[in-house]
């Protein structure tokens, strides 16, 4: 089925949630869950994000964050699209 489209609206608050495939428990250890917030933080570097609050579980996460600027549209747009730069899909549906 299909995903809903997506809306940007600059200056708000997003919270994002990551369930692990099958509820499995991927990120049980510190040092994952501590890598895990390091790829945060760098997304947040890169992409001008305002990290308000996160919550790391051994099977999921929250993420509330607010973008500074356009960054969090434009990376959106990218995660949309990769598929069909790479020519591996037509459409991002």
């Amino acid at each position: 089925m299909p995903r809903a489209n997506r809306y940007f609206l600059p200056g708000h608050v997003w919270h994002l949630t990551q369930r692990c495939h099958q509820k499995k428990f991927l990120l049980k250890f510190v040092r994952e869950r501590r890598r895990y917030l390091r790829w945060v933080f760098e997304a947040k570097k890169r992409f001008g994000l305002s990290v308000l609050n996160y919550m790391v579980t051994s099977n999921h996460i929250h993420l509330l964050l607010k973008d500074i600027d356009e960054h969090l549209h434009r990376c959106l747009v990218y995660i949309d699209l990769n598929m069909v730069r790479a020519g591996m899909v037509k459409s991002p549906r």
